[in-house]
């Protein structure tokens, strides 16, 4: 079975965009742009595009901010190196310290949800000292709302309910 349908063309924008500036088709047509095309672009109206401002720096305003951002990473890394070396310093783990405020908790593990789009769940609970199945214990202790959480339904999957 043959398609028949005719094949589109696409071409850059920023050459479109030449052509409705200058208003001169031959631009286009040099480069193979059918002339029919060129003239619709030239009365076309320009559109609106969504871009990022990225778009709009040169080469130096991008290596300014390529330096920026390398800085304010190393500062980062350096303070976050320090923040684990204290905890390891102080002894200070989430294995060995009790959390039995709620609000507490929901702070602890919305920080963690935040992380997890930049860093693996095992690394975040690695670096803050929390195993895996206190951290999943937790997550599931608050998506429950009864307030007797001993009967919140499927803590554990493979549990049975116990009936009076």
């Amino acid at each position: 079975m043959t398609n028949n349908a005719p094949t589109l063309h696409r071409y850059d924008h920023r050459l479109k965009h030449l052509v409705q500036t200058t208003g001169d088709v031959a631009i286009a047509t040099e480069h193979g742009v059918p002339a029919s095309t060129a003239r619709g672009w030239r009365t076309q109206s320009q559109t609106e595009v969504v871009s990022l401002e990225l778009f709009d720096l040169n080469t130096t305003q991008l290596q300014h901010e390529v330096v920026k951002l390398r800085r304010r990473i190393a500062t980062l890394t350096s303070l976050l190196r320090l923040v684990i070396v204290v905890f390891q310093v102080s002894g200070f783990s989430l294995a060995r310290s009790r959390i039995s405020d709620g609000s507490d908790k929901k702070r602890l593990i919305r920080a963690i949800q935040r992380t997890r789009s930049h860093v693996p769940l095992r690394t975040t609970l690695r670096a803050l000292g929390l195993s895996r199945g206190r951290y999943h214990e937790w997550n599931n202790s608050e998506r429950c709302e009864l307030e007797d959480r001993s009967s919140c339904p499927k803590t554990l999957p493979h549990q049975l309910n116990k009936t009076k």
